[in-house]
């Protein structure tokens, strides 16, 4: 469409991809992380909510570009490859989920314990999580480029369709029927009767 990949789809997508991380990792961590999940987490409700209408706001964004695709026939450009977007969308909800913790480390007076409040009781387990949550929200980013650009094919191969229509159009209307007018309007003569 002459710009880059839409940036609410992606921002969605790594929005939902860092909240599941958040919550697989207090479903992974041992019991120990429990205690601290109460405190702090009153957010997430609408967090959850905001992040959901982010996701079909994207979509009902992807519908809209799918359409103008198929009217158009125009491509979304390609961005990167499958493995940098990999590691561009884990590093960055590695980063969210960091600053997730960060922040609720100082707003409930863990602070003081450095790195053990975001990696301790069982959060190192986020790391992995985000390797495998980016995988997926990479999947999801190439389906939709691939969604647009079937569409797009599709709209090239009306205009194909629509082409041949209108050059079989042109030559009849100049009194120049090609060749195989008779055969394709059934006005084609009848072979004679075989003969015993």
């Amino acid at each position: 469409m002459g710009r880059s990949p839409s940036t609410l789809r992606t921002a969605a997508l790594i929005a939902g991809g860092a909240l599941s991380v958040h919550e697989l990792r207090f479903l992974l961590a041992p019991a120990g992380a429990v205690e601290s999940f109460s405190a702090g987490h009153g957010y997430l409700p609408l967090a959850g909510f905001v992040v959901a209408v982010a996701l079909a706001a994207a979509l009902a964004h992807l519908a809209a570009v799918a359409g103008r695709a198929i009217q158009t026939g125009r491509h979304e450009p390609g961005g990167s490859g499958f493995a940098a977007t990999w590691l561009a969308v884990t590093l960055a909800i590695a980063a969210v989920f960091l600053a997730q913790e960060l922040v609720e480390a100082a707003l409930t007076g863990r602070a003081s314990q450095g790195p053990v409040a975001v990696l301790g009781s069982g959060g190192w387990v986020a790391l992995p999580l985000a390797v495998a949550v980016g995988a997926l929200v990479a999947l999801a980013l190439a389906g939709a480029r691939a969604a647009v650009a079937a569409a797009a094919r599709r709209a090239e191969r009306g205009a194909l369709a629509n082409n041949d229509a209108d050059r079989i159009a042109f030559g009849l209307q100049l009194g120049h029927p090609p060749a195989f007018a008779a055969l394709a309007g059934h006005l084609s003569g009848r072979a004679p009767p075989l003969l015993p």
